[in-house]
C-alpha cells in the first residue's frame, strides 16, 4: 500500500476509527436483533391471544418424565392432552397405528362450505431418558395453547386440524401413517409444523415445500416475528435433522417447518426440563402459530393460492424478510459481474490500478482465507483437548459464545498481519477489488448451483461495488469523506446484517467445533472492508493486528479461567 492512490482527506484519526466502529457495531447488532425472540406474556392476557404462561402451565404437566412410545408416561401424557383439548370444547380422537403410535387428531371446523384446510402439527412423544420440556413437549403446549385461543376468537372461514403426532422420535411414524391413512389427505393445503432442538433460541422457520414463494410472502406478511433464511433449507437436513414435516413436504403440501436450537447441552438429554427451558421460545412460537392460523384461515386458499416458483428470502431487520423469485439469482449475478468488469475497466484506463496489482490482492484475500480456516481449526481442537473435563460448557454452553468471540478478534489479527506484510506494494483499489474477484466467483457458483444462498454472495458484493464507483467513476485520487463513508456504509452494512445472523445461526447448531468455517466466513467481510480501514491507519498499519490480538488474549483467558471456576 506504499504507492497507494487513495489518500483520505486529513482528519483526526480516532475520529475515523470511532465512526468505523460505530457503523460496524451497529449493523452487527442489526444482524443479530433479527434473532431476538419477544416477551413471554403472562397467563392473565386476553383469552384471544397466544400466552406463553398459559403454555408453561400445560408444558409443566407434560414434561414431568421422559416419555418414549409405549411407556406408562406416555400413556399419561396422551390422556392429559385429550383431556385438556376436551376441556376446550373440541372433540379428541385417537389414531392408533402401527407400530405402536398413537396420534391425537383434533378437528375445528371452519364456518364456510369449503374443505380447504389447514394442518398444524407437533410431536408429544419422546426419547427413552429426556423428559422434552423443549423436544418436543413445547410444540404439544403451543398446539393446546393455539387451540384455546380459537376457541376464544372469531370462527375461522377454513377448516383446521391440530395434529399431535406420536413416534416422531422413533422413525417419523406418527406423521407417515396419518399421511398414509387420513382418508382426506387432499383436502389439506398447508402444514404448519412446530419442533424444538435444545432449550432456548429462536422460532426459525428453517424449511418448507417446493414453490415456496407464495408461502414465504405470506408467512412475511402475517407473522408477527417471522425469522427465516432460504438459505437453511440446503442445510436443514444435516443442520436440524427430519422432522414430522418432512413426510408432507414429500407429498408437495406447501407449508412451513419452525424450530428453534440453542442450548444443545439439553438436547435429548435430562436436562431437557421446564427448569432449564427459555419461555421466550414457546411465546415465539405461539404468537407466530396463532397469527398463521388466523391468517391462512380466513383466506379462499383455492382462489389465492399459487405456483409462484421457488423464492430466495432472508431477514433485514426484526420483522422485515425480503423476498424475491429464484430465477432472479442468475441475472443478480450476471449484473453484478457486469458491473464489476465496467469498474475494473475504467479503473485500468484512468490507471488507479493495475491487473497484477488486482491479482496480488485475490492472492493476499486468498491466503488470508486458507491461513484463518487452518489456523482458527487448530486452535478450536486443541481448546477442546486441553479442556476435555468441560466439553459440554465449550460446545454447548454460552461458554462457546466467548471463545467464539476471542476467535473474532484472532482472525482480524490474522488478516491485518497477512495484509500487513503482502499487501504493502498493493493499493488499496488493487486489495479491495482482488476481495471483489473472488466474491464474484462464490455469487455466481450459488446463483447456479444453490439458489437459496446466493443472496449472501450477491447482495454485498452488488452494493459494495456500487459504493466504490462513487472513487472509481470520479477518479478520485484524494478521496472525499462523503465518497469514502458511501463506499463503507454499502460495503460493510449489508455484509454485517445478512453474515451475523447466518454465522450465529449455523454456529447455534453446529457449535463451536466449525469455528474454521464460521471465521472462513468472517474474513469474507474482512476483505472487502479491511482496505477501507486501512486508508485510515496508513503509516500506523501495526496497530489493527497488535490490538486485536490482544483483545483475543484477553477474551480467552477471561473464558478459561471462567470454565475452571
Amino acid at each position: 500500500m506504499e504507492n497507494d492512490v487513495l489518500i483520505i482527506h486529513k482528519i483526526p484519526r480516532l475520529v475515523h476509527i470511532f465512526i468505523i466502529i460505530c457503523i460496524i457495531s451497529f449493523s452487527v447488532f442489526v444482524g443479530f436483533y433479527q434473532l431476538k425472540p419477544p416477551d413471554p406474556e403472562p397467563a392473565d392476557i386476553s383469552l384471544t391471544q397466544f400466552s406463553s404462561g398459559r403454555a408453561m402451565e400445560y408444558l409443566e404437566n407434560i414434561a414431568v418424565k421422559p416419555h418414549p412410545v409405549g411407556s406408562e408416561e406416555h400413556s399419561r401424557v396422551r390422556d392429559y392432552i385429550t383431556e385438556k383439548v376436551k376441556e376446550f370444547g373440541f372433540k379428541a380422537e385417537i389414531h392408533s397405528s402401527n407400530p405402536s403410535v398413537e396420534n391425537i387428531f383434533v378437528k375445528v371446523d371452519g364456518k364456510g362450505k369449503s374443505k380447504d384446510t389447514i394442518l398444524i402439527s407437533a410431536h408429544y412423544d419422546t426419547v427413552p431418558g429426556a423428559p422434552g420440556a423443549g423436544d418436543n413437549g413445547s410444540g404439544a403446549a403451543v398446539l393446546l395453547e393455539s387451540l384455546r385461543v380459537l376457541k376464544a376468537s372469531e370462527k375461522l372461514r377454513n377448516n383446521i386440524i391440530f395434529l399431535f403426532t406420536d413416534g416422531e422420535e422413533t422413525g417419523l411414524y406418527g406423521s407417515k401413517a396419518f399421511i398414509r391413512e387420513y382418508p382426506y389427505i387432499d383436502d389439506i393445503k398447508i402444514v404448519l409444523n412446530f419442533d424444538g432442538k435444545g432449550c432456548s433460541g429462536y422460532s426459525l422457520m428453517f424449511n418448507t415445500g417446493k414453490n415456496n414463494r407464495w408461502i414465504v410472502k405470506e408467512f412475511a406478511k402475517a407473522a408477527p416475528y417471522p425469522i427465516a433464511f432460504s438459505s437453511s433449507i440446503k442445510a436443514a437436513d444435516d443442520a436440524f435433522g427430519l422432522n414430522d414435516f418432512d413426510g408432507f413436504k414429500e407429498i408437495n403440501k406447501q407449508g412451513l417447518n419452525f424450530i428453534f436450537n440453542k442450548g444443545l447441552y439439553a438436547y435429548h438429554s435430562k436436562k431437557d426440563t421446564i427448569t432449564n427451558l427459555d419461555e421466550r421460545v414457546i411465546q415465539h412460537h405461539g404468537t407466530n402459530a396463532v397469527s398463521l392460523l388466523k391468517h391462512f384461515g380466513n383466506m379462499d386458499l383455492e382462489a389465492e393460492m399459487r405456483n409462484e416458483g421457488d423464492a430466495i428470502y432472508f431477514n433485514i431487520m426484526r420483522s422485515l424478510i425480503v423476498v424475491y423469485p429464484k430465477i432472479w439469482a442468475i441475472p443478480l449475478a450476471i449484473l453484478t459481474v457486469g458491473l464489476f468488469g465496467l469498474l475494473v475497466w475504467i479503473g485500468l484506463k484512468n490507471n488507479m490500478f493495475t491487473i497484477k496489482g488486482i491479482v496480488q490482492g485475490l492472492i493476499c484475500f486468498v491466503i488470508s482465507l486458507i491461513f484463518t480456516f487452518e489456523i482458527i481449526t487448530i486452535i478450536e481442537s486443541s481448546t477442546e483437548r486441553v479442556f476435555k473435563n468441560h466439553l459440554e460448557k465449550i460446545l454447548f454452553n454460552d461458554f462457546g459464545d466467548i471463545f467464539l468471540a476471542s476467535f473474532a478478534f484472532l482472525t482480524i489479527a490474522i488478516v491485518s498481519l497477512i495484509y500487513n506484510f503482502l499487501g504493502k506494494r498493493i493499493s488499496t483499489l488493487e486489495l479491495l477489488f482482488g476481495s471483489f474477484a473472488y466474491w464474484i466467483g462464490m455469487s455466481l457458483y450459488y446463483s447456479v448451483f444453490e439458489f437459496g444462498t446466493s443472496y449472501l454472495y450477491t447482495w454485498p458484493i452488488l452494493l459494495g461495488l456500487i459504493g466504490i464507483s462513487v472513487v472509481v467513476l470520479y477518479k478520485e485520487k484524494t478521496v472525499k469523506i462523503r465518497s469514502f463513508y458511501i463506499a463503507f456504509l454499502l460495503t460493510a452494512v449489508p455484509y454485517f446484517v445478512l453474515f451475523t445472523p447466518a454465522i450465529y445461526t449455523y454456529y447455534v447448531d453446529q457449535t463451536l467445533r466449525l469455528s474454521g468455517i464460521y471465521m472462513w466466513m468472517f474474513v469474507l467481510g474482512l476483505g472487502i472492508i479491511m482496505p477501507y480501514i486501512y486508508i485510515v491507519f496508513k503509516r500506523k498499519l501495526w496497530v489493527l493486528p497488535v490490538v486485536s490480538a490482544s483483545l483475543s488474549a484477553v477474551i480467552f483467558a477471561v473464558g478459561s479461567l471462567s470454565l475452571l471456576n
